[in-house]
């Protein structure tokens, strides 16, 4: 598995859930502007979630951990769905 580049604060699927696709209306502050846009492209920066491990090297420890937390909540909000 590569090591991801482009860690979200918000997870893409929980993003998704707000828009259509895999796209959402996102609201600037400066300027006060909207437009669409992949969810792969939101809420994301590069290395956020990178640190350095006991050797001193880069580790996207903490992204994979959260990813596979954030794959266990997306299957909870989709056995919500079903139940409504």
């Amino acid at each position: 598995m590569s090591a991801p580049k482009l860690h979200h604060y918000v997870p893409q699927s929980y993003l998704a859930r707000f828009g259509r696709g895999d796209m959402v209306r996102v609201r600037r502050r400066c300027p006060p502007k909207t437009h669409l846009a992949n969810v792969k492209n939101v809420v994301a920066e590069t290395g956020f979630y990178t640190i350095t491990d006991d050797n001193g090297m880069p580790s996207t420890a903490i992204e994979h951990e959260l990813s596979g937390l954030e794959g266990r909540g997306l299957a909870a909000l989709r056995r919500i769905d079903e139940t409504l």
